[in-house]
């Protein structure tokens, strides 16, 4: 009590009998009639760019690069090197292989009970993203629908900040209590790059759900939405250690090449060298162990061979 006021807490169910309902007050804030994309993490949708394909951001790809490369020789290599490893580059939302990594495996605390997600009500805008969403994610066999589960949890699209896509996200805050959770620690150490005057900036295309999920661990991680109950085969985002796991899988692909000429973050990639032949030197080599991990790169988020590049708010520039 301040100045002779009162603070009142008060719960869910007593806010509902006089008439407020909070979740239904949440999702009103999520919705955005003017939405013209669907997005949950992954890249799906071309509608910005209207009907090209890989093929044509391949060679958009190729077209910006040679406004930055001054070595013929160098630009002259790069069009047989897409083309070798065409099938490590992505540009929508298609089927893929998972990548040819640990599968991600989660260990219970003893004793831990199932839990079960009380059910969300949603407005026809939500509960048609998630059917759009989950549906894109069937078709792809990233998940299956499992109704005989006893541990779901529930999800919830929402706004991407400053941009007219959705993201699908789940609430596994009350599982995560009962993993047991891993040592690992993400990187701290940026390296010095002062003569260091070609970068390229690679992107992990629909990052999370290339890696796959342990068999014991899948039904752990089940959700549902209004239209069923749905178990994953990759690994969701947010999931007890998932961030530690994905880092941990990268820097064993290309342990040869970090802090050398590459650093990772989850699934952003900074590449950088000394001049031109070295950055196309370095670039065939993350090909060449992308390809062989089944890892497949956004083509859209691409960039190759600049000058500077802002890579998490810091500037590197040479």
């Amino acid at each position: 009590m301040e100045d002779g006021l009162w603070e009142i807490l008060l719960g869910k169910p007593l806010l509902k009998k006089v008439g407020i309902d909070v979740e239904q007050q949440l999702d009103n804030l999520a919705e955005d009639h003017k939405v013209l994309e669907v997005d949950f993490g992954i890249d799906k949708s071309l509608e910005e760019d209207g009907d090209m394909g890989l093929d044509e951001h391949l060679s958009i790809l190729v077209a910006d690069t040679a406004l930055n490369v001054a070595d013929n020789v160098v630009l002259s290599k790069l069009q047989p090197i897409l083309n070798r490893y065409r099938s490590y580059f992505k540009s929508d939302m298609v089927t893929m292989d998972a990548a040819r990594v640990a599968p991600f495996e989660l260990e219970m605390k003893k004793h831990s009970q199932h839990i079960r997600s009380a059910q969300r009500r949603h407005s026809p805008l939500i509960s048609t993203v998630m059917a759009e969403q989950v549906g894109d994610l069937l078709n792809a066999g990233y998940i299956y629908k499992n109704p005989n589960l006893r541990c779901i949890f529930a999800c919830m699209p929402v706004r991407k900040p400053g941009v007219s896509k959705w993201r699908l996200t789940i609430d596994y805050r009350e599982v995560n209590k009962l993993i047991i959770p891993k040592c690992g620690m993400m990187p701290t150490r940026l390296l010095d790059m002062k003569g260091k005057t070609r970068f390229k900036v690679l992107d992990l295309h629909i990052g999370f759900w290339q890696l796959p999920l342990h068999k014991s661990s899948s039904e752990i991680l089940a959700f549902a939405t209004d239209t069923g109950i749905y178990t994953p085969l990759r690994v969701p985002q947010r999931s007890m250690d998932s961030d530690l796991h994905f880092q941990g899988c990268m820097a064993d692909c290309f342990r040869s090449l970090i802090n050398v000429n590459f650093l990772i973050w989850i699934d952003d990639i900074l590449l950088f060298a000394d001049n031109d032949l070295e950055c196309f030197e370095v670039l065939s080599k993350v090909s060449n162990i992308a390809d062989d991990k089944k890892l497949r790169i956004n083509v859209r988020k691409s960039k190759l061979f600049l000058s500077g590049v802002t890579w998490f708010g810091k500037v590197y520039n040479g």
